[in-house]
Order: structure tokens, then C-alpha cells, then sequence
């Protein structure tokens, strides 16, 4: 993860293959789109803790939120 001022490291997430997009749901929790592995990590943006992944099945890009759904 990266400052967004600066463009420095603030913390690494490790056991990820390739991921491509994330999207904070809270402080706490983020998802982020693994292209490679077919998976949605569940990681705490705030200590870089991996909290677990929803398997897809197939390559997950982008995400949206709609009414509150992800």
C-alpha cells in the first residue's frame, strides 16, 4: 500500500498473486480483485492483516457498490 502524497510504501500485503483493485468498505476492511487466482482478498487496510477471499470462479476486475452491496 502507498502514501497517495508521496507514492511511498506505508505497509505490504503478502499472499497475494496479482492484485488489481481495491475497494474500502471501512476502515477495517477492504476487498481486493486478484486477477490470477480468481478471488476476492478480504484484507484490514489499516495493520495489512489478510482476513480471508471469496472464491469467483473466474477473473474479477472492478468492483461497484450499489445500495450498499458490493
Amino acid at each position: 500500500m502507498l502514501n497517495d502524497t508521496s507514492l511511498t510504501e506505508v505497509r505490504s500485503i503478502v499472499g497475494l498473486d496479482s492484485p488489481r483493485f481495491m475497494m474500502f468498505l471501512s476502515d477495517t476492511k477492504a476487498y481486493v480483485t486478484d486477477f490470477i487466482s480468481n478471488t476476492i482478498h478480504i484484507i484490514d487496510p489499516s495493520n495489512g492483516t489478510y482476513l480471508g477471499d471469496i472464491q469467483t470462479g473466474f477473473w474479477v476486475e472492478k468492483m461497484v457498490m450499489h445500495n450498499g452491496e458490493v
